[in-house]
């Protein structure tokens, strides 16, 4: 599967603060994700999540919309009790 490696490609690079390259592979990850799976899918979120952490690097206000995206679409597919919702919030 591509989009993982992409996936891991760019959480290798956010890792060594290549903020800008790791929102390219995130990117291009969500992409590849969404024409796979769907726009509402847990690897979406987990991507969404990911994006979310760049975006709050570069002190974008646009962190917070991802992060509400992601955690709302974790609620939908799991619920309220599932370990992956609490690790979102």
């Amino acid at each position: 599967m591509a989009d993982c490696l992409t996936l891991q490609l760019g959480g290798l690079a956010y890792t060594q603060s290549r903020v800008d390259e790791a929102l390219a592979y995130y990117l291009q990850d969500l992409k590849l994700t969404r024409s796979e799976v769907g726009v509402n899918h847990p690897r979406v979120a987990r991507i969404l999540g990911s994006l979310g952490l760049v975006y709050d690097d570069k002190n974008d206000p646009l962190a917070g919309e991802l992060y509400e995206s992601s955690l709302a679409m974790l609620l939908d597919t799991y619920g309220s009790a599932h370990v992956d919702v609490a690790t979102a919030r």
